[in-house]
């Protein structure tokens, strides 16, 4: 007795519309993983770089306790020996230290990064332990780090390492941990450092006093909101 047995498998239709799910479901999942993923590569690098730059400081507070420098020019030049900076940009020349010409503000306006000269960007009032923004000096200067990163810094010249923590009160510093790459965004990849404004761009919503949207860090460790803490 002959019989017949039906193949069992799926029709062009309805692999068709299994492929077109999963083409939904990726569309829905990968950016949250994407965003994700270069979040914590941004939390990485700027764990690595903040700890290049605080090392150098610190290195410098040991080989000149006095740390007398009249100018932010001075107080890099003397860190170069200690830490790894590859070049250095004085107030002039900002913008040969600085991979792209404008960065973004936390409210996406634009600013020149060739303005930003003086100490004043900072706004530091509010986060000098001194309460005296005559302390900071009036030149910004730019450097980059080993492995890319551009920071723009101010040094305080009434820095006292035998009685401060120099890695939170001798400076304040601007640093894009994601190098020349994008968003170049205030609150993204560009991290404040023991400051809570740039450029006039602030947001008193914020839990941390600071720029709009921007989780500001100081020189604690570095958590998973962004902020730097103790």
């Amino acid at each position: 007795m002959d019989k017949k047995y039906k193949k069992a498998g799926f029709s062009l239709a309805e692999l068709v519309i299994a492929i077109a799910l999963v083409g939904v479901l990726a569309a829905m999942i990968l950016p949250s993983i994407t965003t994700q993923f270069q979040e914590t590569i941004q939390r990485n690098s700027a764990k690595v770089y903040k700890e290049r730059l605080a090392q150098g400081v610190t290195m410098l507070s040991i080989r000149a306790p006095r740390m007398v420098f009249n100018s932010t020019e001075a107080f890099v030049n003397e860190l170069e020996k200690y830490s790894t900076i590859t070049k250095v940009c004085n107030s002039d020349n900002i913008s040969q230290c600085w991979p792209y010409e404008n960065i973004k503000l936390a409210n996406d306006e634009e600013y020149g990064i060739a303005g930003a000269t003086g100490k004043s960007v900072f706004g530091m009032g509010n986060t000098d332990p001194l309460g005296n923004d005559a302390d900071y000096a009036d030149d910004n200067v730019a450097l980059i780090l080993k492995g890319g990163a551009p920071v723009l810094i101010n040094f305080n010249k009434r820095c006292d390492p035998n009685t401060q923590d120099i890695n939170r009160t001798c400076y304040v510093a601007l640093m894009d941990v994601n190098a020349d790459r994008a968003p170049n965004k205030i609150g993204k990849d560009l991290k404040l450092i023991n400051a809570s404004t740039f450029a006039n761009s602030t947001d008193n919503s914020n839990e941390t006093s600071g720029v709009t949207g921007a989780k500001d860090i100081d020189l604690g460790n570095f958590n998973d909101n962004n902020i730097w803490q103790d």
